[in-house]
């Protein structure tokens, strides 16, 4: 299991990644250390779980997914974006600082190696 953000934002490079047979993840970075994190996790949906203090939940579509976008309202710059492929048994959690339409975009491009 291994995935990608195949559309990177210009000026973004990938720092860092890595997967296993049940997770992973992708780190970009640009110049102004701003960063765009991917993370993945195979198993059943309904054992995962998000704190949700300080965010602004709004449901977004991604890919055909229903799937919440979370704003962040008290200190960090970051938004994040959680989805599940239920067919495949997959969450998939993107953060960085970007608005919901922009990191929609970005989960969009989300591609399996």
């Amino acid at each position: 299991m291994n995935y990608y953000i195949s559309e990177i934002p210009d000026g973004y490079v990938e720092a860092m990644a890595g997967h296993d047979e049940y997770t992973g993840h992708c780190v970009y970075v640009n110049e102004d250390n701003a960063s765009i994190t991917l993370l993945y996790m195979h198993g059943d949906s309904s054992a995962f779980y998000v704190e949700e203090d300080g965010y602004t939940v709004k449901p977004i579509t991604v890919a055909g997914h229903s799937d919440e976008l979370y704003a962040d309202h008290i200190s960090d710059p970051n938004n994040g974006i959680l989805w599940i492929d239920e067919e495949k048994q997959i969450m998939f959690v993107i953060s960085g600082p970007f608005t919901g339409e922009e990191l929609i975009a970005i989960a969009e491009s989300v591609k399996e190696k």
